[in-house]
């Protein structure tokens, strides 16, 4: 007898399990696609980042350069479409040193760095020197944007004398030391000093002291520093012999203008004055303080 092949078909539950898994896996594919699709789209429209540590473009032209000064962090700014050339602020600097000689006083240092591409001028603080120098730029017809001007004790310190340090006994005891200053002066006007040395022993007297020997120091009543004689001044590094007879003299001379160490005028009050000399290695004679009132 023959027996006819037979079909069996899979129960209704086997079969609907299938095709939800065959469903399942279309749509994760299709996911897949739209995603892919949506990141590739999303990269096209979106502008490269630079790296990381890496400078971010600037939107200026290089027509229009602000460059700035390493040494100052201010920007360049001049009328000059370029940043200028370092023997365009060699001809500026000749400029304004022929204008402000005779002019200003108080010039210590100057000269062109040409790194940076600035002129510096540093001054001692004297009244009016700083308007004196602005008014030889102007006339110099030089950008004010090229120069840097510094008032005041180089390097942005002063480094403060200490009191404590003292010479020998015997030099002490040998030396009678004064100060000489008036002790009112009106406000603005230039107040002279004189710190007077004298070998009054009946044998001579020798020290070391640096070039120049001497400093005088204007303080608040409080013991605030204002003014050092010395504030950006150069000196030469060298030390210079002293020699004293039995009732020889030697006069240190100074003035002050009634200016801060930066250069801002001080206000109307009382004040403290010492005469030192300074003398090498490490020893200060100084004068005990003198009041001065600035009036008003």
């Amino acid at each position: 007898m023959h027996q006819a092949n037979r079909r069996v078909s899979p129960p209704t539950g086997e079969l609907t399990r299938s095709v939800s898994r065959a469903r399942w896996c279309y749509t994760l594919r299709l996911t897949a696609v739209v995603l892919t699709l949506c990141v590739l789209v999303t990269l096209g429209c979106t502008t490269e980042t630079p790296p990381v540590g890496s400078p971010v473009p600037s939107p200026r032209s290089s027509k229009a350069l602000e460059a700035t000064h390493l040494h100052t962090g201010t920007a360049w700014h001049g009328s000059t479409e370029e940043e200028p050339s370092v023997a365009q602020l060699r001809a500026w600097y000749r400029a304004v040193e022929e204008e402000a000689a005779g002019q200003v006083r108080g010039i210590v240092w100057s000269g062109v760095d040409g790194r940076n591409r600035r002129i510096e001028f540093g001054l001692v603080p004297l009244r009016g020197d700083r308007e004196q120098l602005e008014a030889a730029i102007a006339r110099a017809k030089v950008p004010r944007e090229a120069i840097d001007i510094e008032v005041g004790c180089q390097g942005g310190a002063l480094r403060r004398i200490e009191y404590g340090a003292a010479p020998s006994e015997e030099l002490r005891r040998a030396i009678d030391y004064s100060l000489e200053t008036v002790s009112q002066a009106d406000y603005g006007e230039t107040v002279s000093m004189k710190l007077t040395l004298k070998n009054s022993s009946d044998q001579p007297v020798q020290f070391y002291t640096g070039r120049p020997p001497h400093d005088f120091v204007v303080a608040t009543v409080h013991g605030q520093e204002v003014w050092h004689w010395r504030c950006g001044k150069t000196f030469q590094a060298i030390l210079e012999e002293i020699n004293l007879e039995p009732g020889e003299e030697l006069v240190l001379v100074g003035e002050w203008e009634q200016m801060d160490n930066w250069g801002e005028p001080v206000p109307a009050g009382t004040y403290l004055i010492r005469g030192m000399l300074v003398m090498e290695p490490a020893g200060i004679l100084a004068t005990p303080p003198q009041e001065l009132e600035v009036l008003e």
